[in-house]
């Protein structure tokens, strides 16, 4: 017996997609991205730490392939884990936010509602006794089916 089930297989191909996806999509933003950076001429860049100049412009093109491979994976990388981050924070805020938002907005609304509910009970006591009151008035107003008409 097999305890998987078809649904189950078939959710977890959806999420191998979906992450392979976003994958191909992380190493196409990334090719880009080291695209446009060799373009730059970033001669006048300056890295100072404490005091003491670290590095003077930045040559890409000075690097060997094995370390161009490895800025393509580490920006790859970081679109990966930013196309992941991103939508997940957005659901964790949006679950922080809204139980906040419904019960400053919501439970105040629930309150008035009961309460109009409350004091508007009589009035809906008196409408109800006055339909059952006109119902009953036109349906003995009204001659009952004789016997005698299906002759």
């Amino acid at each position: 017996m097999n305890p998987t089930t078809p649904r189950t297989t078939t959710r977890t191909r959806r999420v191998v997609r979906v992450l392979a996806l976003l994958l191909v999509l992380a190493l196409a933003v990334a090719a880009a991205v080291w695209q446009g950076l060799q373009s730059l001429d970033l001669g006048h860049v300056r890295v100072i730490v404490d005091g003491d100049e670290v590095m003077r412009g930045a040559v890409f093109n000075d690097l060997s392939p094995e370390q161009h491979l490895l800025a393509v994976l580490a920006i790859a990388g970081l679109c990966f884990a930013l196309l992941l981050v991103v939508p997940m924070l957005l659901l964790a805020v949006a679950a922080v936010v809204l139980p906040i938002v419904l019960l400053v907005f919501g439970l105040p609304l629930a309150l008035v509602l009961a309460l109009g509910a409350l004091l508007l009970a009589p009035l809906a006591v008196i409408g109800l006794l006055a339909w059952w009151l006109v119902r009953a008035l036109l349906r003995d107003s009204q001659p009952a089916p004789s016997a005698t008409m299906a002759e």
